[in-house]
């Protein structure tokens, strides 16, 4: 096990597989298993991870699933999905969820190590009113998913220079009560003016 800063964490119900990621990693990262989410729950109560690598499907709760309950539970740490399966869907469920990336089994060490590496850089660099790609490809698509006009709600976002971890907080509101201060011009001039 590496002593370095960095954590990673993997989550995958084929203990094999999860073994062999520990394996591949533990002499750059300091690396966890978990064969399921409940465990990763309880890891991630305990330690600061910098990195969660995530099966997608597993019994009980797939990856997707879980990365939205950490998402509620304001945990931000970015998640790079794998699967034995990427199709157009996958992909895009993985982008909607937030997730820093995809992978495909069986995996190439290589691609996994720059993966990983860009996704602690790019989670790092993140200031309050600079998101990375996935949140802001995450906003773009809840946006879709609530108003019929994504153009105008961007352009009125932008046009009152409203930072987008305030968009993403009304939209997670939008998502958890069915309401939200963007459901109304007036409502989106009041966070330009708060903003």
């Amino acid at each position: 096990m590496s002593n370095g800063a960095e954590k990673c964490l993997i989550i995958d119900d084929s203990y094999e597989f999860g073994q062999l990621l520990t394996q591949l990693l533990q002499d750059r990262f300091d690396t966890s298993y978990a064969p399921d989410v409940f465990t990763a729950q309880s890891l991630i109560k305990k330690h600061r991870f910098s990195v969660i690598l995530c099966d997608v499907h597993m019994p009980i709760m797939g990856g997707f699933d879980f990365s939205m309950e950490l998402r509620k539970q304001h945990i931000d740490t970015p998640i790079i999905y794998i699967t034995g399966d990427i199709t157009p869907e996958i992909s895009k469920k993985a982008l909607s969820c937030g997730g820093a990336n995809l992978l495909a089994k069986p995996i190439d060490f290589d691609q996994l190590l720059e993966k990983i590496n860009l996704a602690i850089e790019h989670s790092g660099d993140q200031s309050r009113n600079s998101l990375s790609e996935q949140d802001l490809a995450y906003i773009y698509n809840q946006i879709k998913t609530y108003y019929f006009d994504i153009d105008q709600m961007l352009a009125l976002i932008e046009s009152h220079n409203i930072p987008f971890d305030v968009v993403y907080q009304e939209l997670e509101k939008k998502r958890d009560f069915g309401k939200c201060l963007l459901d109304q011009l007036e409502g989106i001039k009041s966070i330009a003016h708060v903003a």
